[in-house]
């Protein structure tokens, strides 16, 4: 599809300038603006190339501050993640200011460079924000190498992907391969994921991208740890990864990788726990609800709930277990109790999170989403002790 250069207007691929800027800027332009006047009436001589100087400085004021402007405020971050396009999570007050990073943390990976932008953890989830651009400044097509592949349609990420293209110019069903090639740029793709291999890694990972107002992008990884074995410190190793893509085929043109870098992220501590009891015996999906244990952070409140396999539940294999023997120090086979019998409880441990500053002294279970095979409409009241 060819694009329209005639009626190509780069304004839109910008922002409007903030009020306060715009003044800001023009005082400044206007004070050059009053020296050429006074110069103008100094020295007819020294005119012409006094007035180009100071018209041309004026000039590059205006355009390197008015740049500068449109690009602070402009990087996206996990308030926008959740804001724009997650609004029913609850993300307590305070928790982003906890995620900025202080400092440049950056690393150059091939052309690009990658700059942590919020880290934060609580011990059971790591998350990271890294800002990826290209170090020279020049212009490039970069999207998540996880995320999309070249022939998927810029749309496809979503309502800042549209906004994107109609930023570029390109049609939102335009693939990146396709943009790139009527724009004549580059198209990276990219990777900063926590390391899989990291050994409180417990299995899974998130990762989303969103592209920034001047074709940056934002990286978003959370992964979930090994909350009993995480310490004071979190020492997170990151895999960044770098793909030029053929222009012609979409297919990788060449690729950087370095996966030797680490950032090491604060604990949040534990601000609140509490313990909650069902008032009466409550039997969910045949498993009994013995308690509820609640543990807040920053970032919100982790919720455990444990439950007792019936009976029935328990696999046959399980019963084995009696028959293991008991021996001291000495390797000799300890005596049986007085109790001639022994006792089997299997439990279930469902761990959930709430976006709560406080916990509450009552939380109440519904089965508002539970399938039909859960006869009747169970409302069960756990109680803080």
């Amino acid at each position: 599809m060819k694009r329209d250069m005639e009626n190509l207007n780069l304004r839109d691929a910008f922002r409007p300038e903030p009020e306060a800027c715009h003044a800001a800027l023009m005082n400044a332009a206007c004070s050059i603006m009053e020296k050429k006047e006074k110069m103008e009436k100094k020295e007819d001589k020294e005119k012409k190339s006094a007035s180009f100087r100071v018209v041309l400085i004026a000039a590059l004021i205006i355009m390197s501050l008015t740049a500068v402007a449109l690009a602070a405020g402009s990087l996206l971050g996990w308030s926008d993640f959740y804001g724009r396009w997650h609004g029913t999570t609850g993300v307590p007050e305070g928790v982003y200011e906890q995620m900025q990073v202080e400092g440049d943390l950056s690393w150059q990976v091939g052309p690009l460079t990658f700059t942590a932008t919020e880290m934060l953890t609580d011990g059971h989830i790591a998350i990271t924000a890294i800002h990826v651009r290209t170090t020279d400044g020049s212009a490039a097509l970069i999207n998540g190498e996880n995320v999309s592949d070249p022939i998927d349609p810029i749309r496809a990420n979503g309502e800042n992907g549209r906004a994107y293209a109609a930023r570029l110019g390109v049609s939102e069903d335009a693939t990146w391969i396709e943009a790139a090639q009527q724009l004549n740029l580059p198209l990276y793709r990219v990777s900063a994921d926590h390391s899989m291999s990291h050994p409180l890694y417990e299995g899974d990972m998130m990762i989303d991208v969103l592209i920034n107002e001047d074709g940056s992008l934002t990286y978003y990884c959370m992964s979930m740890l090994d909350t009993d074995r995480v310490q004071e410190e979190l020492t997170l190793p990151l895999c960044l990864d770098v793909v030029l893509a053929d222009p012609a085929t979409g297919e990788t043109s060449q690729r950087w990788r370095d996966y030797d870098q680490t950032v090491t992220i604060p604990v949040c501590p534990v601000l609140e726990q509490r313990v909650y009891y069902p008032e009466q015996e409550t039997v969910i999906a045949g498993h009994k609800l013995v308690k509820m244990e609640a543990v807040r952070y920053v970032t919100g409140a982790y919720l455990t709930f444990t439950y007792e396999m019936g009976y029935m539940d328990i696999p046959e294999s399980a019963f084995d277990l009696y028959e293991l023997t008991l021996r001291d120090e000495a390797g000799n086979e300890l005596p049986g109790g007085m109790n001639l019998s022994a006792r089997m409880t299997f439990t279930i441990e469902v761990e959930e999170m709430i976006g709560v500053e406080v916990l509450p002294d009552v939380i109440t279970l519904t089965d508002d989403v539970l399938p039909d095979t859960i006869p009747g409409d169970m409302s069960v009241v756990l109680v803080a002790k």
